[in-house]
């Protein structure tokens, strides 16, 4: 559980001082475009590869997701 908090966390925290700049008016649709272009092209790729690099192969090791990404990918693949 903690291991979904320190990835959806800093996500939504990113997200919501975003929204919260905004509103207040300190920074312009300008600042809003580059700070959304950060969180999407520097922030989220910089904190899945930490995350996924701290990573226990126990804490990566789901089969109930695994399964279900495969029985997606197989339906998907011969169109069932």
């Amino acid at each position: 559980m903690d291991v979904l908090f320190s990835i959806v966390l800093p996500i939504f925290a990113l997200i919501g001082v975003g929204w919260v700049a905004r509103r207040a008016a300190w920074m312009g649709p300008e600042g809003a475009l580059e700070l959304n272009r950060f969180v999407v092209y520097l922030g989220m790729p910089a904190l899945l590869f930490q995350i996924m690099a701290k990573a226990s192969f126990r804490d990566l090791a789901q089969p109930g997701f695994i399964a279900a990404f495969g029985i997606g990918r197989f339906r998907r693949w011969c169109r069932c």
